[in-house]
């Protein structure tokens, strides 16, 4: 802080949380946020929102704009409420700026009560993710190289339960139902690793084929 001007790195845009964990974006604020200067999974913590705890990420377009929005939002129902009270101009309050004021209060609410958290399918297939890979993250905001690190640590567990790391394979296979978290998760992480390859196709198969049997239910149901 100098003055009353708030000066430093400042972490803002909480989105696709499920738990504690959240996508944010850094800021660069000076008073208000100026520029976004990376994207991070993980969580938030300190008075000024200026400490994070997780793991740098693709950028996140939705994060950056809750970052400003987190800001710019709050001007326009504040400026209503401030233009609908009494005043040097009126004496009475103008109905017509409150109403306008509460509905812009309710928009801004709506928005961040509705962006702030997972949807409910991406909250099931993160927490199944997490039974595998034990995170929560999802693999399309990873770069290749943190993707390319879960797949080498996930490969001796593959291969002892003889999951070959091929694309093809699974084309039309369908797996054990025990097998098909490992699957799931091998496919989403493989994605970013192989774009030429169909590893999308295969892990939205996997992931319907789990939530039919009921595997898909059963395992995001477990907390992380």
């Amino acid at each position: 802080m100098v003055g009353h001007v708030e000066i430093g790195i400042r972490y803002y845009g909480k989105t696709a949380a499920i738990g504690k964990e959240a996508v944010y974006t850094s800021f660069l604020v000076i008073a208000v946020p100026v520029v976004p200067t990376g994207c991070w999974y993980g969580v938030r913590s300190g008075n000024m929102c200026d400490h994070m705890t997780g793991r740098r990420i693709r950028f996140h377009f939705r994060s950056v704009l809750l970052g400003y929005l987190r800001w710019g939002a709050v001007v326009a129902p504040v400026a209503a409420f401030c233009y609908a009270a009494p005043n040097a101009n009126h004496a009475d309050w103008n109905l017509q700026y409150l109403v306008l004021s509460i509905i812009f209060a309710a928009m801004y609410l709506g928005l961040f009560f509705i962006l702030v958290k997972a949807s409910t399918r991406e909250t099931r297939q993160r927490r199944l993710l997490h039974q595998v890979v034990q995170s929560t993250v999802n693999p399309d905001w990873l770069k290749a190289p943190d993707c390319q690190r879960v797949i080498d640590h996930l490969r001796p567990v593959l291969e002892s339960l003889a999951i070959p790391l091929d694309a093809r394979h699974w084309e039309l296979r369908e797996p054990d139902p025990e097998l098909a978290p490992f699957v799931y998760a091998m496919a989403r992480y493989m994605r970013p690793l192989e774009p030429h390859n169909d590893w999308d196709a295969v892990a939205q198969r996997i992931w319907s084929l789990m939530e039919g049997s009921g595997v898909a239910a059963r395992l995001s149901a477990v907390p992380e």
